[in-house]
């Protein structure tokens, strides 16, 4: 139990006056739990955070602020309008002529991407293990504001769709801040590879085409070791 304690997990024993009551250390840390899943969720990007993130370009989606996010959840889907456009633009630049386009969203818990040693860590060994790999990697990393998974959906389909290319899939890499309350601040990974045709048709991608790596934190699924999954489950999905 002590091990198990150790790697961030609550074991409830021994209880208050009646059985029913929490022990009081339990109960504190109970409540103590619950009050840092209020604050993952009501989290949002911190600029001097970005600020570290190599060639990243900064998107939105149509939910307006924190509070539309967690109420609207669709909202969370779509870009909205100028972030669409900016990533038409970055299609024109040549942007789409990649084999792997990364998307860094804060989705339900910033912290879990900004925290020292996750994020940053799995970019890192992520880009590196693409490129060991044969994968031709987009430069500019997509970072979401307001950002749910379908979102990278749509901007797959925006960069990568082309209606008349059978060719061999491309993908989009989709890291994610998980739904809170697991105590650990972890994120996930969505894995979506199509061909160009594929990722054009309206509504064609969607999760029965994606794999998720989970629970990717410094006290769970380490981000380097997650890096390494991600890569062989895209090579599963879109061999080179």
């Amino acid at each position: 139990m002590a091990a198990v304690r150790a790697r961030g997990v609550a074991l409830a024993e021994g209880h208050g006056a009646a059985p029913w009551d929490l022990a009081p250390a339990l109960e504190a840390e109970l409540r103590a739990n619950y009050v840092d899943a209020r604050a993952c969720l009501r989290a949002a990007w911190r600029p001097e955070f970005l600020a570290t993130l190599p060639d990243a370009l900064q998107l939105r989606t149509r939910a307006e602020g924190r509070d539309d996010y967690i109420l609207h959840p669709a909202r969370g889907e779509r870009l909205a309008d100028e972030s669409a456009a900016a990533v038409e633009e970055l299609r024109r630049g040549g942007g789409g002529g990649f084999d792997v386009q990364i998307v860094a969203s804060d989705g339900l818990s910033p912290l879990a991407m900004m925290d020292p040693g996750h994020l940053l860590p799995y970019l890192e060994a992520l880009r590196a293990g693409l490129a060991a790999a044969g994968y031709r990697v987009a430069p500019t990393l997509l970072v979401v504001t307001g950002g749910r998974v379908r979102v990278g959906y749509e901007i797959g389909a925006r960069l990568l769709g082309d209606p008349d290319d059978r060719s061999t899939p491309r993908a989009i890499v989709h890291a994610i801040g998980e739904r809170p309350g697991t105590v650990h601040h972890n994120f996930s990974a969505y894995i979506t590879a199509a061909a160009p045709v594929v990722w054009a048709a309206p509504g064609a991608i969607d999760h029965p085409l994606t794999r998720v790596l989970s629970g990717i934190s410094d006290t769970a699924c380490a981000p380097a070791l997650a890096a390494a999954e991600t890569v062989k489950l895209l090579r599963e999905l879109a061999p080179r």
